[in-house]
């Protein structure tokens, strides 16, 4: 199987770009950080907008905004800025609210995708598809100010929006948190160790969905249970120990 970057439109519309495992391929206006060189009239494009790749440990792509403007998941929200985030097959990605826009796509090596004109070989080189026309400007600076602030994401998103499907890193986990979570709420004894293990699960993760850019809520709920249990547990062994110190004193 083979995964590409389908450009479905914008300046690079119609072309193609095969990924390697592990290898981020660089989008933005300036031939000398990036890959795939965007047009210079697009202003809310960043000189290096956004990092791609493929994760074969994941089985997902994993897209950093490295941009002034922002990107955007297509039906989706705004990516966290310099994070990576998980995509999944088949997901869009737009760049700057332009009409740059490129698909995830995973299918046969010999299989075209629709509306694809060219392949374009990823030899870690630069492929600009202006290349052959005159340059219309020297400038490879930072975007300009739009005349509208972009709006910002507010950090983490729910897990639903970048992963409909409902495949997201750290989501056994937060399940495991969250029930022993419970568990130690309602089983007297060993709450205190089911507290513990709930706490590292749940925090574990927490963190990768920080990392993918999305708000696991079974991974807080999980952290907040066994952190409650974790303190009642404490509490009792310390007031078992008292009374127990106080029979001893009393003989």
């Amino acid at each position: 199987m083979g995964h590409f970057l389908v450009f479905t439109s914008g300046s690079c519309a119609g072309f193609e770009v095969p990924l390697q495992d592990n290898q981020e391929v660089f989008i933005g206006k300036d031939p000398a950080l990036c890959s795939v060189v965007i047009d210079k009239q697009y202003k809310t494009v960043s000189r290096k907008h956004v990092g791609v790749k493929y994760s074969p440990e994941y089985d997902m792509y994993v897209v950093v905004d490295y941009s002034t403007n922002g990107t955007f998941v297509v039906g989706g929200s705004q990516l966290a800025r310099n994070e990576e985030s998980y995509l999944n097959d088949g997901q869009s990605v737009n760049l700057g609210k332009t009409e740059n826009t490129f698909r995830l796509e995973t299918r046969d090596d010999g299989v075209q995708a629709a509306g694809v004109s060219d392949t374009v070989p990823f030899d870690g080189g630069t492929y600009d598809p202006y290349a052959q026309e005159p340059a219309q400007d020297a400038y490879y600076g930072d975007p300009m100010p739009m005349e509208e602030p972009m709006p910002q994401s507010g950090g983490l998103v729910a897990p639903n929006v970048l992963y409909p499907d409902g495949k997201y890193p750290g989501k056994g986990m937060a399940i495991a948190g969250m029930v022993l979570g419970i568990v130690s709420l309602v089983i007297p004894y060993v709450g205190l160790v089911t507290a513990i293990v709930g706490i590292v699960l749940s925090a574990v993760a927490y963190s990768k969905g920080k990392k993918a850019g999305i708000k696991i809520g079974m991974a807080i709920a999980g952290i907040v249970c066994s952190c409650v249990t974790l303190g009642f547990s404490i509490l009792w062994i310390i007031l078992l120990t008292g009374v127990v110190t106080t029979g001893l004193a009393a003989f």
